[in-house]
C-alpha cells in the first residue's frame, strides 16, 4: 500500500508544518534539531538490524527531531531524534511492544507512529499506531503522505478545533483505503 517516495513533497510538507509551528509560535518552533549528515546517518542505522525506508532518512536528514522531547510536532505526537528512536526501537522490541520490522518516529506517552523496516532498502512505507492494540492497521499509506495530511490540518484550523470530523475527511483525501487512528462519532 506504500505511495512511491517523492522527497519535494515530503520536504514541502515538513516545511509547512515547522512554518505552522512558527507562526503561530509553538514550542516546537525553536528547537527543531540540524538534520544529520550521510554519514552520521549511516552510523547511527548501521546499528539497527534492518533498513530504514529513503523517506525516512530523509527526514532525518532535514531535521533531527526536536531539542525538547516533549515538543509536539504533529497533533500530540513528538519527533524525537534519532539516537532517541533508535534506543526506543530496542527498548519496545525487547519488551514486545514493537515487532523487530516496526520503527518508531513519532511518539507520545507511550504510543507510536512506526514505519515498516526491513531488510531491503525500500522508498516508502505505510505508517500505522502502535500502543497496546494487536491490530496493526495502516493509518497513512507512507510518511510523506502522513506528513501531507497533517500540514493540511494545521492549515485548514482542524488540529487546533479538534475536529474530528475534519481531520478524518483530510486524512480519507490522502489516504485513500487507511483507517483513521481516532474514534468519531
Amino acid at each position: 500500500m506504500a505511495q512511491p517516495f517523492d522527497s519535494t513533497a515530503l520536504r514541502s510538507a515538513l516545511e509547512r508544518i515547522a512554518g505552522w509551528h512558527v507562526i503561530h509560535k509553538t514550542q516546537t518552533a525553536a528547537p527543531l534539531r540540524p538534520g544529520l549528515s550521510e554519514s552520521q546517518l549511516a552510523q547511527a542505522l548501521g546499528r539497527l538490524p534492518c533498513e530504514l525506508p529513503r523517506e525516512i532518512r530523509a527526514v532525518y536528514a532535514w531535521h533531527d527531531g526536536t531539542e525538547r522531547v516533549d515538543a509536539e510536532f504533529v497533533w500530540y505526537h513528538y519527533f524525537p531524534n534519532l539516537e532517541i528512536s533508535i534506543r526506543n526501537y530496542g527498548r519496545r522490541t525487547g519488551s514486545g511492544l514493537l515487532h523487530p520490522d516496526e520503527f518508531p518516529v513519532l511518539e507520545f506517552e507511550g504510543e507510536y507512529y512506526v514505519v515498516r523496516c526491513s531488510k531491503l532498502l525500500v522508498d516508502a512505507s505505510p505508517v500505522w499506531l502502535v500502543h497496546d492494540n494487536p491490530e496493526r492497521s495502516v493509518n497513512y499509506v507512507s510518511f510523506t503522505a502522513y506528513m501531507q495530511t497533517a500540514a493540511e490540518w494545521y492549515e485548514s484550523g482542524a488540529a487546533e478545533a479538534h475536529d474530528l470530523h475534519q481531520l478524518r475527511a483530510i486524512h480519507q483525501r490522502h489516504n485513500p483505503g487507511a483507517q483513521f487512528p481516532y474514534a468519531v462519532e
